[in-house]
């Protein structure tokens, strides 16, 4: 029964890492990408003067870090999750392993 569990904990985790893998990438595509696009065009000369200027300003100074530091976060919080995967298989390794020799030390099974 206990195992059954731990592997629908962990089809639920790799779910869960994959749907903040693909978050990252829809923010980065839906407004990273498109910002960064739009700066280009500005100040490529699509709009012009003191109005743009600020436009990109704030676009530069403000959206994009804020964009880039939401994914930044996404991404350390990833490799959190990530790393307290690892350490709970490691824990349930050494549970199994335990065990094991535990059984063997008691019923003498080679």
């Amino acid at each position: 029964m206990l195992s059954v569990l731990l592997r629908i904990a962990r089809a639920v985790l790799m779910n869960v890492l994959v749907q903040i893998g693909k978050q990252v990438l829809t923010i980065q595509e839906r407004v990273q990408n498109p910002t960064q696009s739009i700066i280009q065009k500005v100040t490529g000369g699509v709009w012009i003067g003191k109005g743009a200027d600020a436009f990109v300003n704030e676009l530069s100074t403000t959206c994009l870090p804020g964009v880039m530091q939401t994914v930044d976060n996404i991404n350390d919080f990833k490799t959190k999750v990530t790393s307290a995967k690892e350490r709970i298989e490691q824990a349930d390794e050494e549970a199994e392993r335990l065990i094991r020799s535990r059984l063997t030390d008691a019923f003498n099974f080679y």
